[in-house]
């Protein structure tokens, strides 16, 4: 089973060299991780997974389409996914948890910078 999400970007104040405030970072946690479920269950492609248990073996082909005028740091963003990948795929059911017993491989890429910034997670059961 294949399947594509379109989620959110990860916000800046998740990126793992930003000293950040520990309240504003729970807050930024807690909207990612709400914002990523919602957007995952708005998604043509969730259709064909709610009858199906969560694939418990995948692998993760992940592209970051960032804002226009920011530099994107690809070890950076896939740390600030962690609320993300818990949002859109955890708790969605898609995933059953964001191990590496579950997710075996994950593929980073950076895309065009965008007026429409989104991350692209294409999941792949294996």
């Amino acid at each position: 089973m294949k399947i594509k999400l379109i989620l959110p970007y990860p916000p800046s104040e998740l990126l793992p060299n930003r000293h950040t405030h520990w309240s504003v970072k729970a807050k930024a946690t807690r909207e990612a991780r709400r914002d990523a479920f919602l957007m995952a269950l708005h998604q043509e492609s969730i259709d064909s997974i709610v009858a199906h248990p969560p694939m418990d073996s995948v692998a993760l082909d992940i592209t970051f389409y960032p804002p226009k005028g920011r530099i994107a740091d690809t070890d950076s963003l896939y740390s600030a996914m962690k609320p993300i990948i818990d949002g859109g795929l955890v708790d969605t059911s898609i995933i059953k948890d964001d191990s590496p017993k579950v997710i075996k491989l994950v593929s980073l890429h950076v895309g065009e910078k965008s007026d429409n910034p989104r991350t692209e997670i294409i999941v792949e059961e294996v």
